[in-house]
Formats: structure tokens, sequence, C-alpha cells
């Protein structure tokens, strides 16, 4: 056995401490002075003896757990909680029905109601993209997403194109903001409904149908599908009231849907108000996080003081605008417009309807940024045909994530840059067709 480990000791014990002090050589110290009627005497042998070796003596200030402490009611059962000697009044509950279901905190806007948006076929833009024809270029790409959101590959060339031209007029055009006066909408909208004017034209060149919806222009008698005659100043006030763009959404709604049903298999909106560029740099400021002065443009081809006093108006409009937050219809009151708040609801009832569109210029781009902040999978139906250089639709087509597959720097009119490259797109598409 270890010599450091006596032979008398039991196994386990703990070797006693050859540093510890020896009780002898330790500094005295002064004993705590008992209470008065304490009696100090020796120990109680018969009391240690009935005390187990490991035993921790019991806390003298301690309530044992079950017991009333000393000022408890006497006639408590054992173990109750005492009761709280200060509670607080609980609020009133709402004597609802039974099976009542409760307000929602954050209901959604009924313009915005009914708006899932599924994908396109995969497998058909998967097929496409294997039997991509090299030859054709970036228009092969065309070809691909034609597959994908027709369902079939190879695609074939839309048959029912409608070009969808949404006018209204916009309180800021009064304030030089755009080479034309504000009574150009108007004008521009009788020549559309009449055959003449270039939206017309471009649209029989390429084999395309056009429909003008008046949305919001300053007419008298106002139009039966207009939400009000103009806007308001853009920046001085809101544009529109917060009914007045759900209406306008809606109206956008239900116009898809009529043409989809109608059997319209691609649509192309426009939009012909005069200074709708302006509200259109505001939104994509907002939803994009760009500088307001970096995303005003020249439009149709303003000089220096112009563009000043449309940068002016852009940035306070944003001021208003970012009160909305990411709010769809309180961005389009603040800082839309009729014909934008229209718009963004084609696109959005487009997509839900799996109908595919081609956006082109800044105002529907803009108003496509808002529609896919109410269904983030409504992009994969879009297709932007026509770049035109201006810094704000760059801007949302990186958002959108589409590459348009031309740059034209085309400036007359949102839409016809998409008019121009259809007849492109429609013969990529032909050459599909075995």
């Amino acid at each position: 056995m270890d010599s450091q480990h006596p032979a008398d000791a039991w196994v386990g014990a703990v070797p006693a401490d050859p540093h510890r002090l020896d009780p002898a050589e330790a500094a005295p110290v002064d004993p705590a002075p008992a209470p008065a009627d304490a009696s100090v005497g020796p120990p109680d042998p018969a009391a240690d003896a009935a005390t187990p070796r490991d035993a921790v003596p019991a806390d003298p200030d301690r309530t044992p757990v079950g017991l009333p402490d000393a000022g408890a009611d006497p006639a408590a059962p054992l173990g109750a909680v005492p009761a709280d000697p200060d509670p607080v009044d609980p609020a009133p509950i709402d004597p609802a029905p039974l099976g009542a279901v409760p307000a929602d905190p954050d209901p959604v806007d009924p313009a915005l109601a009914d708006a899932s948006v599924g994908l396109p076929d995969a497998a058909a833009e998967a097929a496409a993209r294997d039997a991509r024809d090299p030859a054709i270029g970036r228009l092969g790409e065309a070809a691909v997403w034609a597959a994908a959101v027709q369902g079939a590959a190879p695609a074939h060339p839309f048959r029912a194109v409608r070009v969808v031209a949404v006018a209204a007029d916009h309180g800021i055009a009064a304030h030089g903001v755009s080479v034309h006066p504000p009574a150009v909408s108007a004008r521009r909208a009788r020549e559309a409904a009449g055959g003449s004017g270039v939206y017309a034209r471009l649209a029989l060149a390429a084999g395309a149908s056009l429909r003008v919806v008046d949305a919001g222009l300053d007419t008298d008698p106002p139009a039966e599908t207009a939400v009000r005659r103009g806007s308001g100043v853009l920046g001085a006030e809101d544009v529109l009231t917060r009914e007045e763009a759900a209406a306008a959404f809606r109206l956008g709604r239900s116009v898809a849907d009529a043409e989809i049903d109608g059997g319209a298999d691609l649509l192309v909106p426009a939009v012909l108000g005069v200074g709708a560029s302006a509200p259109a740099a505001v939104l994509v400021s907002a939803l994009c996080d760009q500088e307001p002065a970096v995303m005003t443009g020249r439009g149709s081809g303003i000089d220096d003081n112009a563009w000043m006093r449309k940068c002016v108006a852009v940035r306070d409009g944003l001021r208003r605008a970012r009160t909305a937050g990411s709010d769809p219809i309180g961005l389009l009151a603040a800082a839309g417009g009729a014909d934008l708040a229209a718009v963004a609801g084609m696109l959005l009832q487009a997509a839900v309807r799996r109908t595919p569109v081609l956006l082109d210029g800044v105002t529907v781009l803009a108003a496509a940024l808002v529609a896919q902040q109410v269904a983030v999978a409504a992009p994969d139906w879009w297709y932007a045909p026509h770049d035109g250089g201006d810094r704000a639709e760059r801007a949302a087509l990186n958002a959108l994530h589409l590459t348009p597959v031309t740059d034209l720097g085309m400036r007359l009119g949102d839409g016809t840059g998409a008019l121009v490259v259809l007849p492109l797109l429609q013969t990529a598409l032909d050459l599909q067709v075995p």
C-alpha cells in the first residue's frame, strides 16, 4: 500500500491536506456574541444520534414548500398559492360570439386581393433552351421566354397582340416639366382611338390591335372609366386620394381581364399622359433606393431649366412617397397618377391570368415595380424588348431582372419601342417552328 495512505484509512476517504493549518497555530477569532435569550451548553447526544450524518441544517428563515407562512390564511388548503395583495385589473374581454374571426390588424386593400401569381412552364423553358438556335443571337432568349409563358416548346408567334394605351392628365405638366402642353394628352388619346397618330400606326405595322383607356383625362364631361379629372401637382400634394388610386388599380385589372377574355395572348401597355415621366421617376427612386436627380430624365427632350424644375418636383414627390413605405396603393396615391395605377393593375392581373406582357418605357416600368410589390413572381411573365436609355428605365430593368433585346434610344412614347421590336420577336418565334 502507498506509504502516503495509512493502513487503517477506510476506502474512499479523502487524505489529509499536508498543508492544512494546525488549529492550534491559528489566530484566535472572537466568537460572535450569542443572542440574549440563547443558552449555550453542551451538545445533546440524543439529538446528534437522531440526525443523519450528511444532513444539511435547516434554514431558520426558509418557509417550507407547500406550507403557508406565518401570515397566511390558516384555512387555505395545503399548497395553495396565496392571493396577490396588489392584483392588476385585467383588460375587459370582448364578448365576441363563439367562433368569430378576429379582425385583421393589417388588412389587404381590396384592390390587391386575389393576386396569386404562378410561375411559367419550367419544362417548356428548359426544352426551348436546349433546342435554342444560336444563329438568331439575342432573339433566342425571347424564344425561350415565349416558350415558358406559352407552356409549349418550340413557341409559336403570338396570334392576338393587344396594345392598351392608358391616358390621364398630370397636374405637374402645367409647371414646365415637358416640351408639350397638358392638352397634348387628350389629343394623343383622340388620335390613337381614331386610328391615327404614332401608336395606331405602329400597332398596325406590328399586326396588333389597339385600345385606348381614359383613366383620368381632364375633359368635360369626364369619361366613364376616368377615376377623376387630372391629378394633383406632384410634390405639392398627393396626386390622388387613396380611394382614387385603388379605383384606377382596379380599372387596370378589369381591363386586363376583358382583353384576355377576348382572346389576347400578348399585351403591350402604353402611357399617353404628358408629364408622366416625373411621377415615374419618383416611383423608381422610391422602390430602387436611388437619388431623385439621377432618376430624373429629359423625357420629351426638355432643356436644362425644365429639367431643374422637374428635379425639384421629383425630389418633393419622393418625400411624400417615402411616407407610404412599400404600400402599393399608398405610393400611387402620393406620387403616381391614374395612368400609372391603371397600368400597374393591368400588369398584375396579366400575371395572375398567366398572360405575357411586353414592357417598354419608364412609366410602364415604374408601374411594373409597383405591381412587383404585390406579386414578386409577376416579372416572370414580362419581357423587355427595348431600352430607351433613360437612367430610371435602366434602374427599373435591373430591379426587375429584365434584359432588353435592343437599345434603340427611342423617345416617341412609352410602348412605342415595344411595337417597333415586336415584328423581330415574331420572326424569331416563327423561325423556331419546324
